[in-house]
């Protein structure tokens, strides 16, 4: 089993070009059941066996049992491809039960005053490219000059996997660039350069504690990745467009953003409707 493991690792390593924390993820779950269920062939592995670990995690969250399930199922059907086993049998299995909290999101007006509250050009283009172009803090600090098109407002972000993708970026984020660019006063080829060392980018670390100094701690970088995409979405931007912009692999991820913009339509119509 240890050989099938490790050829499925390398599969999601050189072929689905998954993130290192990822692969570590499914490593760690996938050999959690087969330990659990003493598996140690293969064909061992049946709905009995899923059924009985799941059974044995069912004091873990939803989430969590969700995720080892999926790991599983992903396992079992690279086998299936490969001819090792006949059928995967996880599909059978039902997930389990999760009650969906919706994140936080900030409205239109929360995030304008966040953003007019900068007090660093450095900080103000942090903010700006974080809610312009919707993308993980992760992906923001190894932003290179090379990488805006500036005449025609483009940016190239390397999301999870190093996966590329050019999204929009809009003219307030772009100002802000440029004047953090002519003011910061050293050379780097990195927007959001590290201020000890320039040929090095800003740590997602000193990133968030941007943030944080102007929401006293109350708001995240990814809560500005939220509002990008709830507010195109509230002003008519479709969801597949949107899963385009975000780089998310699967739709359902980018779902729930049509929860929070239809939350946000009904609070503004219920604070503004005189028979509210």
């Amino acid at each position: 089993m240890k050989k099938h493991l490790e050829n499925f690792l390398n599969y999601l390593s050189i072929e689905r070009n998954s993130s290192e924390n990822t692969i570590t993820s499914y490593k760690n779950d996938i050999m959690q059941y087969l330990e659990s269920s003493e598996i140690e062939y293969p064909e061992q592995m049946d709905k009995a066996s899923i059924r009985k670990f799941l059974v044995e995690i069912n004091s873990l969250a939803p989430t969590t049992r969700r995720r080892k399930l999926s790991a599983i199922r992903s396992f079992m059907r690279f086998l299936n491809n490969e001819d090792i086993i006949e059928k995967n049998h996880a599909l059978d299995i039902d997930n389990a039960k999760t009650n969906k909290k919706l994140p936080k999101v900030m409205s239109i007006a929360e995030t304008i005053d966040m953003l007019n509250s900068t007090t660093d050009e450095q900080d103000r283009a942090i903010l700006e490219t974080l809610y312009g172009v919707g993308c993980r803090v992760a992906e923001l600090v190894i932003i290179k000059k090379s990488d805006i098109d500036f005449e025609n407002q483009r940016v190239i972000l390397f999301g999870k996997g190093n996966k590329e993708r050019i999204v929009p970026i809009n003219k307030s984020a772009i100002d802000a660039i440029n004047r953090h660019l002519s003011t910061r006063g050293y050379e780097s080829e990195y927007i959001f350069a590290s201020r000890r060392n320039p040929e090095s980018p800003m740590t997602t670390r000193n990133a968030r504690r941007i943030v944080y100094k102007y929401s006293g701690g109350e708001v995240h970088p990814h809560m500005f990745r939220h509002a990008y995409a709830t507010h195109l979405h509230s002003r008519g931007v479709d969801i597949r467009v949107i899963q385009e912009l975000l780089g998310h692999a699967d739709i359902s991820t980018t779902t729930i953003y049509t929860s929070l913009a239809n939350e946000q339509m009904s609070n503004a119509y219920n604070l503004a409707h005189p028979r509210g």
